[in-house]
């Protein structure tokens, strides 16, 4: 036998009027600023429910996430000195040791023999 299925109210109606004298009383700055504080307080409840449920506490690992990607952060700046300082230092003096002249003296002692 299948499952009944139950049809809800809806948790939340939006509605949509206009007053006669022509005046519209809708905000942009309004609405976006109950978005913001409805998804604040969605996320405020949501940590509290995770940690009472399974412990783990949301804000620490948002702190522990926010280390992590300073220390990523860091090491790439440290990755990049490298980078610069063999490309601007290292590269130029391997191509100046290995130029073609210094080749071709090695070619001209090799058939001396």
């Amino acid at each position: 036998m299948l499952p009944r299925i139950s049809r809800k109210k809806p948790i939340f109606r939006i509605y949509s009027s206009a007053n006669a004298n022509g005046s519209d009383w809708f905000s942009w700055s309004i609405l976006t600023r109950s978005v913001r504080l409805g998804t604040e307080r969605f996320l405020l409840k949501l940590g509290e429910s995770v940690k009472k449920e399974t412990g783990f506490d949301v804000e620490g690992g948002n702190v522990k996430v926010g280390e992590f990607v300073e220390r990523i952060k860091g090491d790439i700046k440290k990755g990049d000195a490298a980078f610069t300082r063999f490309r601007t230092g290292l590269l130029t003096d391997f191509v100046d040791w290995n130029r073609w002249e210094r080749w071709k003296v090695l070619g001209d002692e090799m058939n001396l023999t």
